[in-house]
């Protein structure tokens, strides 16, 4: 009965990530976007490490060497998907969050975001940021920071603010955090941010539209009109020589 049982544990759970193709891992020593890691054992270099998950979607791994050379650290790790993509707790900080084989193009709750408070020297006064995928380098608040979401593929009201140095955003300033929008107000660290569904910027200048030109109505009269005014003069001339 024990083995029956077993065989049947096994059986589901070699189908529980069957409607899933990949994973994005994100958090811990990974930049705003994330890493996606296919099932199919390829090796992927992300967030410090790298990583394969088995063709099942069942076992994910991380190494510490260039094509998963190494012997695994911590070892491999059981990695069940949960249903709605939701993310899954790893080890050494890291979060997966599994995605479906027909996962569409998200959309998103949430696509501005307006920024206060911080410290004096890195102090925001309402900074209005737009989008979420990737989002553009932005200056504001001392520094310059970009907000993303942490699974691209995946519709969510969680997303990443990550601080640089640099105007490409290319030098991380060391600050990256997570948060999960809500119709209030949330507090990130030193800052509060209040995401929107205003939608994108209006364009900074309407477009060039030609226009549109009306015919001028003509006085002259249609041709049946002048057929009947002529037919009058002669009927009006012929009364005369009578």
């Amino acid at each position: 009965m024990r083995v029956l049982v077993l065989l049947v544990a096994l059986i589901f759970l070699s189908r529980a990530n069957a409607d899933y193709s990949s994973a994005f891992i994100s958090g811990t020593g990974c930049d705003a976007a994330g890493v996606e890691v296919k099932f199919d054992g390829t090796c992927v270099a992300g967030c410090g490490a790298y990583f394969k998950i088995n063709a099942a979607g069942t076992e994910f791994t991380r190494f510490t060497q260039p094509n998963c050379a190494d012997s695994p650290a911590p070892g491999p790790q059981s990695l069940t998907c949960v249903t709605g993509n939701g993310p899954v707790s790893l080890s050494d900080g890291l979060t997966a969050q599994c995605i479906d084989t027909a996962t569409p193009t998200p959309t998103f709750t949430y696509n501005g975001f307006n920024i206060t408070g911080g410290s004096a020297a890195n102090a925001c006064s309402g900074i209005v940021y737009y989008g979420v995928v990737n989002g553009p380098c932005t200056a504001g608040c001392g520094r310059y920071f970009k907000i993303s979401n942490p699974y691209p593929k995946v519709t969510t009201t969680t997303y990443n603010i990550q601080w640089f140095t640099d105007s490409a955003c290319a030098t991380s300033a060391g600050d990256r955090s997570q948060f999960t929008c809500s119709s209030n107000e949330v507090t990130v660290g030193d800052y509060k941010i209040t995401c929107s569904t205003q939608g994108t910027p209006a364009p900074t200048s309407n477009p060039t539209v030609s226009p549109t030109v009306t015919p001028t109505a003509t006085t002259t009269g249609s041709a049946s009109s002048v057929i009947c005014n002529v037919a009058l003069l002669l009927v009006a001339l012929l009364f005369a020589l009578l």
